[in-house]
């Protein structure tokens, strides 16, 4: 039976060892004198050399000695049961030591039984534990095996050490600088350059050779085309991966290349597929043979932009740097460029196109955005407009694409949508279109919540049912049924009773405003009015989808005077206003800005174009100048007499229209059409 080691020696070496940096050489001799009392190969013998060795390594003295001790202490630990963790931690030390001795050999032995023991213990070690361990055994390699290859694993786990770790690694590694005389003299000056930052070593590593590959062109090319609609996007990309293709054989062929700047602006509202698309254009830059590994980093302005002075260069090129031999996406790029130039995105930008320049051969960037502040940003930034000469537009999806990329992503995930289920999708679909407001529409994320929601309506359904205790089949668990397919917008029934009286008789007045006027004015019908509170509403009114690709002045102020009706029937039928006009004056002032933009104002002159090109649609903390104002006030107030007047010609339709919504909470396509009567567009 093992003998149970003494607890006051051990106690008594565990604490020479936790202060190894005071130790002295004669205390260390001591310790060791009397583990002589318990044996040779005792437990006592294989602290105290252990101890040894760690002291010998801090002190650099007697280097020889203290690792022929840990050699000891490991091979008695290992004979006597010492825990496994414990004999990891001198086999570290150990490892450290032969290195300081220049026995690189030993060195990559000892790292490599302390990984390999590790490995066996990952369930109670700590990842940063095991991560440094791993790590170490790559720097040892660097002593012998061929450098570049170990830089490249170590540069993978480095930036998730500790700061510590990387410090004592990083002394391991600039000593491999002075030793390894047959490397060349240009790698090892690049060794020697080595610090603990967390991106050090992949600044160190050289660029990685492309390597061009068909098959995988193929593949992602396939699944750029399993993607719903986008079918402008799917052309470009393909015309572009045909240009590059041939790029690319004329070189073989010694023949010359009109050089091009592989970078893009990619245009749209969200939810439309751009990140998607960034990150299949990685792949297919990668397959090509033109970037090493393809990969996408994404950013915006809070991740370049700093609020120092110096301190913006220094976040874009890092985020560059992680970026390089791949795509780095800038969403919400507008962000960074602001006419008054007060801030650091400015500088953001001037970074950014320098890096661009100088790493043209390593680096596609994509900036993304709303179609027209993205315009506004190149055409403020001559430099950004030369650089960026390919452009993609995202266009919002229509009703059947966005019901058919909820079945995409329902049959993905492992479920089946029922028939009747799939024409519920539509119908919401339809309404999603109509009715969002196009600046915050999320397209495909709206679809995504969607679906997330039937599953978890689905999932309430099952359990509803006795699922607990008849166990359902495979097809049950699967299947998503039109009792699954709710949208919050919609309402919640079991909010209805909270809006009554008084509010409710405003709030029926209010969205049956939009409704009139919107079915009077040249545009979408109104398909459903319901007062059935929601998360985000009391009250909302859908029209169908506009499929209009232009406008003309008539029409956009008949937009703004739509997004105003609400405001005029409470002032019409209720001589009052209320705070749910407020967002109806923002939309309404988006529109007429934007008629503005256009031109389309009676009193727009050349000189007001210009400024109008670069006023931020959609945001209010913009330079606005006094002839903006005027002009947006003088539009905002056709709008809504537009409105009122058609309010007023139809006042009687009104009243009787809300009189039955406050009691049916909802009313829908033919019925709000026989209540308005007849309309004369």
């Amino acid at each position: 039976m093992p003998r149970t080691p003494d607890a006051a020696f051990l106690e008594r070496a565990l604490a020479l060892n936790d202060n190894y940096n005071t130790a002295t050489a004669e205390q260390v001799d001591k310790l060791i004198a009397d583990a002589r009392a318990f044996g040779e190969s005792s437990v006592e013998m294989a602290y105290s050399l252990a101890v040894q060795g760690r002291v010998a390594r801090w002190s650099q003295r007697r280097l020889a000695e203290g690792a022929a001790g840990l050699d000891r202490a490991v091979a008695i630990g290992e004979a006597e049961g010492v825990p496994a963790d414990v004999r990891a931690r001198w086999l570290t030390t150990l490892a450290v030591l032969r290195d300081d001795l220049n026995e690189p050999a030993k060195a990559i032995e000892a790292a490599e039984r302390t990984h390999a023991l590790s490995a066996e213990l990952k369930t109670s070690l700590s990842r940063e534990t095991l991560e440094a361990r791993a790590c170490l055994v790559h720097v040892m390699r660097v002593g012998l095996h061929p450098i570049v290859a170990e830089l490249r694993r170590i540069a993978e786990i480095w930036p998730r050490l500790t700061e510590g770790e990387r410090k004592v690694q990083v002394d391991i590694l600039k000593r491999f600088a002075n030793r390894r005389s047959d490397q060349p003299k240009e790698l090892l000056e690049r060794l020697g350059r080595a610090t603990f930052e967390p991106d050090s070593i992949q600044k160190l590593l050289p660029p990685p050779e492309p390597d061009a590959d068909p098959a995988a062109l193929a593949a992602v090319i396939a699944e750029l085309d399993g993607l719903i609609g986008l079918g402008e996007v799917k052309a470009e990309v393909k015309r572009l991966a045909a240009v590059l293709q041939v790029e690319q054989m004329r070189r073989k062929a010694g023949l010359p290349v009109v050089a091009r700047a592989n970078h893009f602006v990619f245009l749209g509202p969200p939810g439309t597929g751009k990140t998607t698309v960034a990150r299949l254009l990685g792949r297919v830059f990668k397959a090509l043979g033109i970037l090493a590994r393809g990969h996408v980093i994404e950013v915006d302005r809070s991740r370049l932009v700093a609020g120092y002075v110096g301190q913006t260069a220094i976040r874009v090129d890092g985020a560059v740097d992680t970026a390089l031999d791949g795509v780095l996406f800038v969403d919400e790029a507008y962000a960074l460029y602001n006419v008054s130039g007060n801030d650091f995105g400015h500088e953001a930008v001037a970074t950014l196109l320098k890096r661009m320049e100088d790493d043209r051969g390593r680096l596609v960037v994509v900036l993304a955005g709303y179609d027209a502040p993205m315009q506004r940003m190149l055409s403020m930034n001559p430099g950004l407009r030369s650089r960026f000469t390919s452009m993609l537009r995202f266009r919002s999806y229509g009703t059947d694409e966005l019901a058919a990329i909820f079945v995409q992503q329902a049959r993905r995930a492992g479920y089946e949508v029922a028939p009747r289920a799939q024409i519920r999708v539509r119908e919401i679909c339809a309404l999603m279109r109509g009715a969002e407001d196009p600046e915050t529409f999320g397209n495909a994320r709206e679809i995504r919540n969607l679906f997330e929601d039937a599953v978890a309506h689905q999932a309430s359904r099952l359990l509803a049912s006795g699922a607990g205790v008849h166990p359902l089949t495979a097809q049950q668990l699967s299947l998503l049924d039109e009792r699954d397919i709710v949208w919050k917008e919609l309402g919640d029934e079991s909010l209805a009773a909270r809006l009554s009286g008084g509010d409710l008789r405003t709030v029926a007045y209010h969205e049956l405003g939009h409704a009139l006027v919107g079915y009077l004015v040249d545009g979408p019908d109104p398909v459903l009015v319901t007062t059935i509170p929601s998360g985000t509403s009391l009250g909302r009114t859908f029209f169908s989808e506009d499929a209009r690709v232009v406008a003309t002045r008539e029409q956009m102020l008949g937009r703004a005077a739509r997004v105003l009706g609400g405001r005029a029937a409470e002032e019409v039928a209720l001589g009052t206003f209320t705070s749910g006009a407020t967002h109806d004056l923002e939309m309404a002032e988006r529109i007429v800005l934007e008629l503005l933009r256009t031109g389309m104002s009676e009193e727009t002159t050349h000189e007001a174009l210009e400024e109008y090109a670069v006023t931020d649609v959609g945001t209010r903390e913009t330079y606005r100048s006094e002839r903006t104002r005027r002009e947006v006030g003088e539009l905002l107030q056709e709008a809504y007499a537009l409105a009122v007047r058609l309010v007023r010609e139809r006042e009687a339709a009104l009243h009787a229209a809300a009189e039955r919504l406050m009691v049916q909470r909802s009313i829908a396509g033919e019925e709000l059409r026989s209540l308005f009567g007849p309309r004369n567009r």
